[in-house]
């Protein structure tokens, strides 16, 4: 049968449109205004959760068939590296429950998947930026830890408007204060 060019043409046309819709989703549930409640919270929106669980779930099913079909005599490798996708899930749902923080006049407390939660007061930040990497903000404490906001987590024009009061602007890399400027009305950077 002759390779078809058709076919292989729809994959990258469904893929591109799939991730454009994608991120289009996660940047309208970042933007989603928070309920009173949560009022100066950063937290990942519920999308990020389900994303996690299905991936997760999907992953681990097609995994099991591999490794548990009848005519399996040795686990194969493609299997194994199905589990990453498995693990990324996993990894995101995590987040999702313990990457929360929250702020108020005096700080900023902060949630980790590993290692111990804490809080800080806004005078400790030497340093804010940003990583294109990843898509989020950073906070280089006094202490000489780090602590990252996540691009795709809502509550950032709250974030951007306290690091502008109250963090001294000589310490907000010149760049990411425009950015914090746009975010504190509403405007957040793309994804």
């Amino acid at each position: 049968m002759p390779y078809s060019w058709y076919g292989l043409l729809f994959q990258i046309v469904f893929w591109l449109v799939s991730m454009m819709l994608f991120r289009r989703w996660m940047h309208r549930a970042r933007l989603r205004s928070q309920p009173a409640t949560a009022a100066g919270t950063l937290s990942q929106p519920p999308e990020v959760f389900v994303i996690g669980v299905v991936v997760t779930i999907l992953f681990s099913v097609i995994t099991s068939i591999l490794v548990y079909r009848p005519d399996a005599a040795t686990m194969d490798w493609p299997a194994l590296f199905l589990l990453a996708p498995a693990l990324l899930g996993l990894w995101l749902v995590a987040d999702y429950v313990f990457a929360r923080h929250t702020m108020d006049d005096t700080g900023m407390g902060y949630g980790r998947i590993f290692g111990k939660n804490g809080r800080f007061a806004w005078r400790d930040v030497d340093r804010v930026g940003f990583s294109q990497w990843t898509g989020g903000y950073w906070l280089a404490l006094a202490s000489g830890e780090k602590v990252r906001i996540g691009g795709t987590m809502t509550g950032q024009p709250a974030f951007a408007s306290y690091v502008l009061q109250h963090v001294p602007m000589p310490r907000i890399d010149t760049d990411v204060r425009k950015m914090l400027a746009a975010a504190a009305q509403g405007k957040l950077h793309p994804l």
